[in-house]
């Protein structure tokens, strides 16, 4: 229903400073796991506060998700920023996913590699319809066994948001 709904989602944009954001959210696993967060303080982007929320948290969150149990998880949320957007990277050195799969992670109910972890396979479909939304990109780069790497491309001003996806 979220996902049906975001088209007509009335944003907010407002500056989000990038670094805190990708800290707050990392902030509940930094006991349990090794993550470090390169992102200068001045990446900044004017987006809709609930919507960069939505990208952290399920980037972070499935890093965590889809570890691999046979050795210590290692996360780096990086970013660079070019004239007109910051690309925010998240790298973990978890399952990894088998190339061949990759478009498949970002369809509806559609989930790859060993299903022994919760989830409906909505997750990265609402965070690509989210990126989209305010004019953004995602994409993942991953081997099975080594871990992947999910960018995200963020436009540093996405105040031009409230449109329906039918505009």
């Amino acid at each position: 229903l979220r996902l049906s709904r975001i088209g007509s989602y009335e944003m907010k944009p407002c500056p989000v400073r990038l670094s805190a954001l990708f800290g707050e959210i990392a902030e509940p696993y930094g006991n349990d796991f090794n993550i470090h967060i390169d992102i200068a303080e001045e990446d900044e982007v004017i987006m809709d506060t609930d919507a960069a929320r939505i990208i952290a948290t399920n980037l972070v969150s499935n890093a965590v998700k889809y570890r691999d149990s046979t050795r210590e998880l290692e996360i780096r949320i990086s970013a660079g920023r070019s004239a007109d957007a910051v690309t925010v990277c998240v790298e973990e050195n978890g399952r990894g996913i088998d190339p061949a799969d990759i478009d498949t992670i970002f369809k509806l109910f559609r989930r790859v590699g060993t299903q022994d972890t919760s989830g409906e396979g909505v997750g990265l479909t609402f965070v690509r319809r989210v990126v989209e939304r305010i004019g953004g990109e995602i994409w993942c780069e991953s081997e099975a066994g080594k871990g992947s790497r999910f960018f995200v491309r963020l436009p540093l001003n996405a105040e031009d948001t409230n449109r329906s996806e039918a505009a």
